[in-house]
């Protein structure tokens, strides 16, 4: 990963976490699982687990600064690295795959954390998910153009032999 790549990650998700602290982005009274969303939409770009790993760490830290450790926080921390692993199993990094992977990540993080949202305001879990897609597709796609101008730099230069 390009240092370049590492603050872009960083900064989105920061930025996710500090907005999903807020209530500048509730869509009629739901507010999207930001940081998860972002973390997805990041994951077929990031190489290394580790890397990966700080990401989340960040992403919980800012989002529950928090001695305590409670159910949540321990989901946020494990579903993508679930996600890490599962990306093995991905035919290709498209846009597709990162919707399944929001929608059936956000199904698990509800179904462990509080099966009783799901259960008892199927309405609000749906428009949920469907935010959290959006917002993860959003993220995808940046990522997905600013990977493919850099890779074509990338090669276009080291085609020439200019080095920066």
């Amino acid at each position: 990963m390009l240092k370049a790549a590492k603050v872009l990650a960083v900064a989105l998700v920061l930025i996710a976490a500090i907005l999903q602290n807020t209530y500048l982005v509730e869509f009629y009274g739901i507010k999207p699982n930001f940081v998860l969303a972002v973390l997805l939409a990041l994951v077929v770009f990031v190489d290394n687990f580790w890397n990966y790993l700080i990401l989340s760490f960040l992403g919980v830290i800012i989002l529950k600064f928090n001695p305590a450790i409670n159910k949540e926080s321990l989901l946020m921390l494990f579903l993508p690295i679930l996600a890490f692993y599962s990306k093995k199993i991905m035919i290709r990094r498209s846009l597709l795959n990162i919707v399944l992977l929001i929608g059936v990540f956000t199904l698990i993080f509800y179904l462990v954390a509080d099966a009783s949202f799901i259960v008892k305001t199927p309405f609000l879990f749906i428009l949920e998910t469907i935010y959290n897609i959006f917002i993860g597709s959003a993220v995808y796609l940046i990522a997905d153009f600013i990977y493919e101008k850099t890779k074509f730099l990338q090669r276009r230069f080291s085609s020439r032999g200019d080095n920066f």
